[in-house]
Order: structure tokens, then sequence, then C-alpha cells
């Protein structure tokens, strides 16, 4: 058998994250490591499965070692900058993201990537002029024109935002999130009756949720009266905001005599609300790096009687986890103002 060499190894085990089966990269990654511990590109790519993971600290450790053995690498400054953000670090995420451009001017990801931190610090002419520089820099690149979009929303220019959405939509047709975006935007507008904000609701459903009512399989839930209802509610907003304290009164009133509650919790960075919402329910989940299939085999296996979206088209929404129907009863409570 041929040996291969590190460079070879290590492209083998890109082919691998690239086509999405992680567990066959971080192996490959482990294993350039143990002949080749400083071998800068598998320790940054192993960061960044553990950042895809939820393992916040061991991702800070993996690409803060990558990024000293390659300071010339803007890649590992922009992916350093995401991990410090999922820390709740947006000071730290900015200076990395501004070493990334220093080191590379036309790298559209990082002044995106600056431009969102810059909109959460309300600096807004900032934001915008990042946003613009990252589509300047590659116009086909959907996720600038979509975030251009909320803040032009946020300082009220709806038609503005509303075309910056619909750009999004048709560079990255593919994103149920970016379609969403323009959903919740559309209520904004005068112009838009009920019945027009209806015909845009089906049409994101005919493109999102139609290619997946096939997979759709009959549920194992066991006919038994008896038995404590489960029900399940998913969101991303368990932390402070109002959905989690809404939602809190709920859970502590649900008779447990008759209902199990779960919680399936899309929250990226908890915080003290998340925890006083965790001690309200029976079971919790924290599903935030799971993907929407991912999670709809988890409550399928929870065996989920009820299973109750609290976010419908908000950010982080998880529609398309009910699009795959894994609960036989699904509602939509709170949080969105129509439909």
């Amino acid at each position: 058998m041929v040996k291969l060499s590190a460079d070879q190894a290590f492209a083998h085990a890109l082919e691998h994250h690239r086509a999405g089966r992680l567990a066959e990269a971080e192996r490959s990654y482990r294993q350039i490591l143990q002949l080749e511990p400083e071998h800068a590109d598998s320790l940054h790519l192993l960061g960044v499965l553990a950042l895809q993971a939820g393992k916040l600290e061991a991702a800070l450790a993996l690409v803060q070692h990558a990024a000293a053995l390659r300071p010339d690498a803007a890649a590992c400054r922009n992916n350093l900058g995401q991990v410090f953000e999922r820390l709740g670090n947006d000071v730290e995420a900015a200076r990395c993201y501004e070493a990334a451009i220093e080191l590379d001017s036309s790298y559209a990801e990082a002044h995106n990537n600056l431009g969102l931190v810059l909109h959460r610090q309300d600096r807004l002419t900032e934001a915008e002029a990042r946003y613009r520089k990252a589509i300047d820099l590659d116009s086909g690149y959907a996720e600038p024109h979509t975030n251009l979009g909320n803040l032009r929303k946020d300082r009220g220019e709806i038609d503005a935002a509303i075309a910056c959405y619909r750009r999004a939509i048709e560079l990255r047709p593919d994103l149920s999130a970016l379609h969403s975006n323009l959903l919740l935007a559309l209520h904004y507008h005068p112009d838009y009756a009920p019945a027009d904000l209806a015909r845009e609701h089906r049409g994101w459903a005919e493109r999102h949720v139609a290619p997946l009512e096939a997979a759709r399989r009959p549920h194992d839930n066991a006919p038994e009266p008896d038995r404590r209802l489960r029900v399940g509610y998913v969101s991303p907003d368990f932390r402070e905001h109002p959905i989690a304290r809404f939602v809190l009164p709920l859970f502590r009133e649900h008779d447990r005599r008759q209902v199990e509650v779960f919680a399936y919790s899309d929250v990226a960075t908890p915080d003290a609300v998340t925890g006083v919402v965790r001690d309200h329910v029976d079971r919790w989940r924290d599903v935030a790096m799971l993907g929407d299939e991912q999670l709809a085999e988890i409550v399928r296996a929870d065996g989920i009687d009820i299973l109750v979206d609290l976010a419908a088209h908000s950010g982080g929404n998880r529609l398309l986890t009910f699009a795959r129907k894994p609960a036989p009863v699904q509602v939509t409570y709170l949080a969105y103002c129509s439909t």
C-alpha cells in the first residue's frame, strides 16, 4: 500500500469534510496530526469541525494554534472570529475579521462577518459599508444581500429591504432562511394585503416544503389513552427574549400527570434565562448544531405526540424540521404575526 504524504492525506480529509462526511473528516485530520502534530491546515479544520459540533473551547484552542502556526492565513483569522462570536465575544471576533481583511482585502466572507458584528453593535453605517463591500467583491454571494436587507428593514427602508431579500433568493433559491426573511419583512409593507401575504407564504412552502413531503414516514406513537402526552417545543429563543418570558408560565402550569414537556433549544449562546427555561421542562435537548433532518430524527426518536413551533418565519426557525413531519400533530404558536 502506498503511504500518503501529509498533504495528500489532507486532500482526502478535505474531500470528506466538503461532502459532509464529518466523522471521516475528523478521523483523517486526527491521523494526520498523529504523524505531524503541527500540520496547521488539519488543526484549523479540526477546529472548524469542533465549532460545527458546538465544542467551542476545543474549537478555540485548535484554531488559535493553527493561526499561530499560519499567521498569514486569512481563513484562520476569519474562522477564529466565528468561534469568538459563538462564545459571545464580539470585540475579539471583530479583531479577527479585521485581521483577516488586512491579510486579504478581497475576502468577501470576512467583510460580511465583520458587518454582522457591527450591525449587532448598532453601528449601522459601518455595517452597511461592509455588506456592500462583500457584495462588490462577490456579486453571487447571497448572505450579504440578506444581511443588508435586515439592516435596511431595521431602518424602516422596507422597499429597499425587500429588493435585497429578493436578490438573495435569486442567488440562493435553496436557502429557506433567506426566503423567510422576505416573508417577515412583507408584513411591514402597507401595500401587501392578507391575500398577498398568503400567496407569498404558499410560494415558500411550494419551494421548500413540497420537496420533503415524500420522505415523511408513519409515526410509531403508542395509542395508549392512559399514558402521558409528550409535547415538544422548538425555539431559538430560550434565552433573554420575549418568547422565553411568554412560555415560562405555560411550562410551569403543564399538568405533569398528563403531559411530559420536551424543549428543543436552538440557542447558540445560552444565558441565565436559558437555565431557567431548562429547569421548567422534563427533557432538554440542545440542538443548535444539528441539521433540520437530524433534529427531525431526534424528535421522532423521542416519540413526541405534539410538536410546537415557536418561531415560524422569524430568525433561526426550524420549519424544515416541521416539513419532515416528525410528530403526528404539529402546531405553530407565538412569535409570528400571521398565517
